[in-house]
């Protein structure tokens, strides 16, 4: 189903509650990790111990590393095909501890003849803790420099054997519960991965255009959002936060990637002609204002420039949410870890990312749909999608991946950035099934 009466239903009778509908606090992401050599279960473990407390003093805020942090799970399947759904359930659990500073890794692994080579590594912060790290993904560039420099140091005197005595959940559903109430409406978790071919053209082809990854993204997405929302909705309200790294591509100076918190902004969307030239003039007006926003913070000289303006972010879109002919998302490009330079060239061969997926936004919450960008070690671009199973229907996100996929294609192959072919000549925006079968043909032939 489409979006349509029923969603708008939904969005109603949560405005009015007491509380308006939020996704998930917590701050989740996970990647798939890849030894160049099989290891023991036990000095997988032994390493990964080892790295955490490296991690832990990089971020004093975190606490102790000790080993109630860290959880086990053995998967069934390829750990690649099992980041989403672990992302997903980790994005509705709640908090596991009533003291300190609350998170948790969990180490999802597929053993091989006794062996690991490849592990999901899904690091969790709970939404009442504020986050230091860009989502989470700052935690995975230090966790990944510190467990490649354990893996190169001699074993530790503490034998590895000490931890060949796990205790193995065999499936997600056996995760150890949450000591907080679980939410009527459940986070839910989608991923539309570009392949590393297009996603170096993405990367590539913005610059010629006067824009960046962030802009032909939002872009193309408010793009296909609107073509499959009801004519009555006009406004997309889009929030979110830039990474250090693409941060510097607007003239931000950061001193340290992994320190530094994620640069937040907003700006409002409106209808407009389909056309390829029409998403690319949004795509360098997106860019023009990040900048723009980006002196003004800068020449502010706020203290919390960085930090973003988490209460104005929130009370926006709880006001927006009142208005019917608009809807809100958050959509964050939280970093890429291509060529990932935090150790020599030996020790990169020990371990290295694949495919990484950033959850629901923990600390800008009230939108209707968050996605998130990041480009993996292994060069491809993976767009997550988190919403709440209460107020929309998954198979209407369905509808927009397929449509912002045909919009990124268009834009990748289009050459002519001036005069760029139209989509349609005579469709306007709209959400019915028909108008998106003309979409996707159009897109197509362009």
């Amino acid at each position: 189903m489409l979006w349509g009466s029923c969603n708008e239903e939904r969005r109603r009778a949560e405005s009015t509650a007491s509380s308006p509908p939020i996704i998930s606090g917590n701050v989740v992401a996970a990647a798939h990790y890849r030894s160049s050599v099989g290891l023991p279960l036990g000095r997988l473990s032994q390493l990964i111990h080892e790295a955490l407390p490296q991690v832990a003093l990089q971020y004093p805020s975190l606490g102790p590393a000790n080993e109630s942090k860290v959880h086990f799970l053995q998967l069934q399947d390829d750990p690649e095909n099992a980041v989403d759904a672990l992302v997903e359930q980790q994005q509705n659990l709640g908090s596991w501890q009533s003291h300190e500073q609350d998170w948790r890794v969990v180490i999802a692994y597929r053993p091989n003849e006794g062996a690991v080579s490849d592990v999901i590594v899904c690091f969790v912060l709970h939404g009442d803790s504020k986050d230091p790290f860009c989502g989470g993904l700052s935690f995975h560039r230090s966790f990944l420099a510190a467990l490649s420099l354990a893996d190169e140091a001699k074993p530790s005197t503490r034998q590895a054997n000490h931890y060949s005595n796990l205790t193995i959940i065999r499936t997600l559903s056996k995760m150890p519960t949450s000591h907080t109430n679980t939410p009527a409406s459940r986070s839910q978790i989608k991923t539309l991965t570009i392949g590393a071919e297009e996603t170096t053209r993405l990367l590539t082809v913005p610059l010629r255009n006067k824009t960046n990854l962030t802009g032909v993204i939002q872009a193309a997405l408010v793009a296909a959002l609107f073509a499959n929302l009801p004519s009555e909705i006009t406004t997309i309200h889009a929030e979110g936060r830039i990474s250090p790294q693409e941060l510097q591509s607007l003239g931000g100076a950061m001193p340290d990637l992994n320190s530094m918190m994620c640069f937040t902004h907003h700006m409002t969307h409106t209808r407009q002609d389909l056309t390829t030239s029409a998403v690319w003039y949004e795509a360098r007006h997106i860019h023009s204002t990040l900048k723009t926003e980006l002196a003004r913070k800068k020449s502010s000289n706020r203290h919390d420039l960085f930090r973003g303006e988490k209460d104005h972010i929130v009370d926006d879109m709880k006001d927006s949410a009142e208005e019917f002919d608009e809807i809100s998302i958050t959509v964050s490009n939280m970093g890429d870890f291509r060529n990932h330079k935090q150790f020599d060239s030996q020790q990169q061969q020990c371990w290295q990312l694949g495919k990484v997926v950033c959850g629901s936004d923990g600390t800008l919450q009230g939108a209707d749909l968050s996605v998130s960008l990041v480009v993996g070690g292994d060069g491809c671009l993976t767009i997550a999608f988190a919403w709440s199973s209460s107020i929309v229907e998954g198979a209407w996100i369905d509808h927009v991946i397929a449509t912002l996929r045909k919009v990124i294609g268009s834009l990748i192959h289009s050459n002519d950035t001036v005069k760029a072919k139209q989509v349609s000549d005579v469709l306007p925006w709209g959400g019915s099934m028909s108008r998106l079968v003309y979409l996707v043909r159009d897109l197509m032939l362009a």
